[in-house]
């Protein structure tokens, strides 16, 4: 007897056979009686124009259905685009003029399918965001056409009555010349068509709010600690910089976690801050920057709550993080960090409104060396 998956596993297990962009597809059975080949086993017949080769070997590839004691997943889907993105091509309609669209002369895929009286009629249709054309040849030669399945549904539909066996040459074309499309090529005998597949409910899955990472309130971090380096905050103006402090950074907070309204923000930070500071002076610039022997990172909470963070001051070229601010008076808290969670980053920061300061530089190969 004729053997297919049951609804509920047909909607669970439906394939995704082919990469659109690959051009060297890797075609793997579902089950052990089902078959994929780069080549297609026979010829088909064709009377058609010489440049249109339905004989020709698919460009991705044969899908082998059908069969009263097999078991294929109904419907199977084949990632393709539709179009033509390289190679020959020909225009449809001067096959027939009922075809329409741009196709290639070798066929996309061969559907080489085998006979089951079970089956009363085999769907083949493309689903896609374009519009797409769609050419099958038949086994015994015929020529079938689609553009359309309506005028509302731009995707092609072509229903086989009593499917007989052998090998179905299909072409997928772009009404327009140079429209290329991905999509899924179907096949089914159910009853479905490019207005009603939904691809989304052939793997039910609801996504898992635990599964993403939920941004910590920037209240972890404790702005108004008494920083690590020195008991008291530092008053600080521009007499006396460069103002230099030797400290350790580091900690367990995934800066890159904490709602901060910097994406710049990274690195592993402690709760409380490395250093403090009160701006008492004026100028244009307000630069701080840390020199360590590790990959650090730098956050730095202005007077009026907003942050600015720095990774590396100039990419790979160097991995001391450095910050421009537009300087306010108030009270500055500095948080060092570095890339792994609960290590140490020893080193100085550099508090300076000279333009054009910049940290020694640090490069990997210096890191690695050590």
């Amino acid at each position: 007897m004729h053997r297919r998956l049951s609804p509920l596993l047909l909607l669970i297990a439906a394939t995704l056979l082919l990469s659109a962009c690959a051009t060297q597809p890797v075609l793997v059975p579902e089950s052990p009686n089902d078959s994929f080949s780069t080549q297609p086993e026979g010829s088909i017949p064709s009377n058609q124009p010489a440049e249109f080769n339905p004989q020709a070997d698919p460009v991705l590839g044969t899908v082998t259905l059908g069969g009263e004691n097999k078991v294929w997943l109904d419907p199977t889907l084949v990632s393709m685009l539709s179009g033509v993105s390289q190679g020959p091509r020909i225009d449809a309609s001067q096959l027939s003029e009922d075809c329409a669209g741009i196709i290639p002369v070798r066929p996309d895929v061969v559907l080489d399918w085998t006979r089951d009286d079970y089956v009363e009629s085999l769907r083949i249709f493309f689903l896609s965001a374009g519009d797409p054309t769609m050419v099958v040849v038949t086994p015994n030669g015929d020529l079938l056409c689609s553009d359309d399945l309506n005028s509302l549904v731009l995707d092609p539909y072509i229903e086989l009555q009593d499917p007989i066996e052998g090998k179905y040459a299909i072409f997928m074309g772009g009404y327009e010349e140079n429209a290329v499309e991905p999509g899924f090529l179907v096949f089914s005998t159910q009853e479905l068509s490019p207005a009603n597949l939904d691809v989304a409910r052939l793997l039910p899955q609801q996504s898992n709010r635990a599964a993403f990472g939920v941004p910590l309130p920037s209240r972890v971090l404790e702005a108004e600690t008494a920083p690590q380096s020195r008991s008291a905050i530092a008053i600080i103006d521009a007499e006396l910089t460069p103002f230099r402090q030797e400290m350790a950074g580091g900690g367990e907070l995934p800066a890159f976690d904490i709602d901060l309204n910097n994406e710049l923000c990274t690195g592993y930070v402690d709760a409380a801050p490395s250093f403090r500071f009160n701006w008492t002076g004026t100028s244009e610039d307000l630069i701080l920057f840390f020199e360590s022997e590790q990959d650090s990172t730098l956050v730095v909470m202005s007077p009026d709550g907003s942050f600015e963070c720095s990774d590396d001051h100039e990419g790979a070229d160097n991995l001391n993080p450095a910050v421009n601010l537009d300087p306010i008076p108030g009270i500055y808290s500095v948080w060092i960090g570095n890339y792994a969670p609960g290590i140490a980053a020893d080193g100085t920061l550099t508090i300076a409104t000279t333009p054009g300061l910049e940290p020694e530089v640090l490069t990997g190969e210096m890191i690695t060396s050590q």
